[in-house]
Order: C-alpha cells, then sequence, then structure tokens
C-alpha cells in the first residue's frame, strides 16, 4: 500500500515596528509593536490517544486535527533612565493579544460525543450506560473563541558599586519586580504565568574572580487545566523562593573556568489542591529534583 502524500501551502504578512527618542542624554524612551504565529504542536495535531489513570481517576487525551495557529500582536512601551555610576532604572510595560487561543478542555462522554460525533469510538448510548465510559473524562485541545489579552508591567533596576572603596567598588546588583494580568483563561499560558515574580542578584568581582547569587520568588501560580471534581479550578503551586550561584575565573586573556548551582537549596515544588467550601487547600505533590550543579572551560582563539 503506498504511502499517503498531502500537500498544502500559505502564506502570512507580519508586520513589526519599533521608535526610540531621547528626552535627555540620560532618560530614552521606546516603542515596539510586532506580529508572530505560533503553530500548535505536531502531537496535538496528529499524535494517538493516550490514557492516564491518575487518582484512579480515567483521562484519555486525544488530537485535534483542525487546530489552527495562534496570532499575536504584540504592544510594548519602555522608559529608560541612566544614571552615574553605571547603573540604570527601567519601567516597561506589554500587551500582548492573541486569536484563535489554544486551550486544553475537558469533556465527559455525553459532551464529547455530542461535539465530536464523528471522532468518538463511542456512541451516546454507551456515553450513558457504559461505565468504563461515563466515567471517563477526555481531554483535548481546541481552539478558543475570541480574543486573549494579556498584560503587564515591570521595574527594573542595575548599578555597579564602583562608588564604594577600595574592593568593595567591585559589587553590582540588579532587582526587578514584574506583574502579569490576563483577560481570558488561555490555559497554556496560565500555566506558567505567576501574578508576581520578583528577583534581586548581588555580585562581586575582584581582580580575575567573579561570583554572583541571584534570588527568584513567584507567587502562587496555576500548574494544569481546571478540573470539574475541584470546583472547575486549576492546582496551583505554591509560592517559592530559588536560589542560583555562579563562579567564575579568569586565567588569562585565553581561558577561563566556570561553576554554576542553580536551585542551591533544593527547594521543593508543592502542589495543591484548591480550597473549597467544605475543605481548605491541601497538598497534592511534592517534588524535588536537587540542586543543578554545571562546570565549564572557555577557551578564545
Amino acid at each position: 500500500r503506498p504511502d499517503i502524500i498531502r500537500e498544502s501551502d500559505y502564506n502570512n504578512f507580519f508586520g513589526s515596528a519599533s521608535a526610540k527618542y531621547s528626552l535627555t542624554k540620560d532618560l530614552q524612551l521606546q516603542l515596539g509593536a510586532n506580529q508572530g504565529l505560533q503553530r500548535p504542536r505536531f502531537a496535538d495535531v496528529t499524535g494517538g490517544i493516550t490514557q492516564d489513570n491518575d487518582d484512579g481517576a480515567v483521562e484519555f487525551s486525544l488530537p485535534n486535527k483542525n487546530l489552527k495557529p495562534e496570532l499575536f500582536n504584540n504592544y510594548v512601551g519602555r522608559a529608560q533612565y541612566y544614571f552615574e555610576p553605571v547603573g540604570s532604572l527601567g519601567v516597561s510595560a506589554y500587551q500582548i493579544d492573541i486569536k484563535n487561543s489554544i486551550t486544553k478542555v475537558n469533556y465527559n462522554a455525553v459532551d464529547f460525543v455530542t461535539q465530536f460525533p464523528d471522532e468518538a469510538l463511542f456512541d451516546l448510548t454507551q456515553a450513558t450506560s457504559d461505565p468504563d465510559i461515563s466515567t471517563s473524562t477526555f481531554r483535548r485541545k481546541v481552539n478558543a473563541s475570541g480574543t486573549s489579552r494579556f498584560r503587564g508591567w515591570e521595574v527594573e533596576y542595575s548599578q555597579q558599586l564602583s562608588f564604594l572603596p577600595g574592593a568593595l567598588r567591585g559589587f553590582d546588583v540588579r532587582a526587578s519586580y514584574t506583574r502579569n494580568y490576563a483577560r481570558a483563561q488561555r490555559q497554556e499560558t496560565l500555566l506558567s504565568l505567576s501574578p508576581h515574580y520578583v528577583s534581586g542578584a548581588l555580585g562581586f568581582r575582584y581582580r580575575g574572580f567573579y561570583i554572583n547569587s541571584s534570588v527568584k520568588w513567584t507567587d502562587d501560580t496555576p500548574f494544569e487545566s481546571v478540573r470539574a471534581e475541584l470546583g472547575n479550578r486549576p492546582r496551583v503551586r505554591e509560592a517559592r523562593y530559588l536560589v542560583d550561584l555562579s563562579l567564575s575565573y579568569r586565567i588569562n586573556s585565553r581561558y577561563s573556568i566556570s561553576v554554576q548551582g542553580r536551585n542551591i537549596f533544593n527547594e521543593a515544588l508543592r502542589v495543591n489542591d484548591p480550597a473549597t467550601e467544605l475543605a481548605p487547600s491541601v497538598l497534592w505533590r511534592i517534588e524535588r529534583y536537587g540542586a543543578l550543579w554545571t562546570t565549564g572551560f572557555r577557551a578564545n582563539f
């Protein structure tokens, strides 16, 4: 039997523009806009059917051959102020509008066979009478109607502390705060979209040595798609701190070595079921992956 070959093509036009204006020699304004496209994953369009028996409940994940790519309009504005010695303070804001947002939806057997009668492997009678089917959940990704909108703003500061005396002039600091908002539940983005994000770093350079430590804090963040048994709310990853560390030494103009550690205190990832009227929030999963250390050697020729 010969292979079936299907071919298709399409064209898209994506515009982009940016502008920069210096109000003073130390204050700069920037504006930008661009369009983009993100195609669905291959497995979400033509993948196989998978079964998951997590928590004793049977869940099926199914592909969707009719998924359309997401279309983006991105807008960003930024004000940056530079000051001595070697420092800057910036404020930026963004907005992202998305059409054809890809979101994961859970269906019971009746809803699934009603909306996708040509793709269901069972009929309406089985959906109501067969206990193995009627109690199962069917998941698939679909394109949401309308436009999803995401907005956010950020304040960031960085400076080299070269005004300090002696060896202390080798210190540098960085800090930022980010606030994110979402108008629609595009769950594929919300799974990693923390409403509040704070980071800070302190570095020190002395001759060929450089050491830097950074701290990142993320607020409670949606961990997975909404679930009917949880009142159509998602499980939530607890707020947590992550501490990273890096050290490097420049041997000479050509060679250097480095050591980097991520999550050096092995902070756990904790996921909770949401609180309900009858019960408080409870721990659903805890994961520890350990600290990740890497070493490197660099040579320039």
